[in-house]
């Protein structure tokens, strides 16, 4: 239950790290305090059932092996301010900015940034965040990635530049509004398998395949959606996918 302030400066990790208790670290300033890992599996890993608090931190992996940057795997984390990146890019690995898996319950990620890793969140099992006025561009892979049972809130994010601007499958249940989705490689939103959820007041433009795609047996509720530009569908419905779709543009 200690907080740690962190100076200017770039702190240099030779070793993974695994903190199972409860911490707060508080930095000088995105970019000013840096926690470089160079270690493979993560950075950092957060493993006790209380919380996990950053801000004003960028976290950074930046070697040749496979690792996500930081991975929960209990407890609740509050992020504010940060930045994530350099989760590895390889085929093999999909290492994220911010991995919430196992027994994370959930907690509050706030106006961070997740670039330059292979999926910039990826949330698994049970975890219910709340993802809210971040910025995620520029990942090989998907921007928010939603699996198995997951769910809770993505607000207000704005993600350009990503595989899949946000990804829904297994039989995950999120809500989604008020999102900024530009340039996806594939889509804006891509959901499959018995994903559903709510799909509500986001903005999805240029797309390069389609805006919204809903395939396999996903269910959404699509409403008051913006889907400008795409190069094939606007919306796309495929298999026994269902749910309803209303009042969009």
């Amino acid at each position: 239950d200690e907080v740690i302030s962190l100076a200017p400066g770039e702190y240099f990790l030779s070793h993974r790290l695994e903190v199972v208790k409860s911490l707060t670290l508080e930095g000088a300033g995105r970019d000013l305090t840096r926690i470089i890992g160079t270690d493979k599996y993560f950075v950092l890993q957060f493993s006790a059932p209380g919380y996990f608090n950053a801000r004003k931190i960028t976290f950074e992996h930046r070697s040749r092996e496979d690792a996500h940057v930081m991975t929960v795997s209990s407890g609740e984390v509050f992020i504010k301010e940060c930045r994530f990146t350099g989760g590895s890019r390889t085929p093999e690995w999909r290492g994220t900015g911010l991995y919430l898996y196992r027994r994370a319950r959930g907690g509050l990620v706030e106006l961070s940034d997740f670039e330059d890793n292979a999926i910039g969140i990826a949330l698994q099992n049970e975890a219910r965040p709340t993802l809210q006025s971040n910025t995620v561009r520029g990942n090989l892979g998907d921007g928010i990635a939603y699996f198995d049972r997951s769910g809770g809130v993505a607000r207000a994010n704005t993600l350009e530049r990503n595989q899949n601007g946000i990804l829904v499958s297994g039989d995950a249940q999120p809500i989604l509004e008020d999102n900024t989705i530009r340039a996806s490689v594939q889509s804006g939103i891509a959901l499959s398998g018995n994903a559903g959820g709510v799909v509500k007041g986001n903005l999805i433009e240029h797309s390069g395949g389609v805006g919204v795609a809903v395939r396999g047996d996903s269910s959404p509720r699509l409403e008051r959606n913006t889907i400008k530009a795409s190069k094939l569908s606007g919306l796309l419905f495929e298999g026994a996918a269902g749910g309803s779709a209303r009042y969009n543009i």
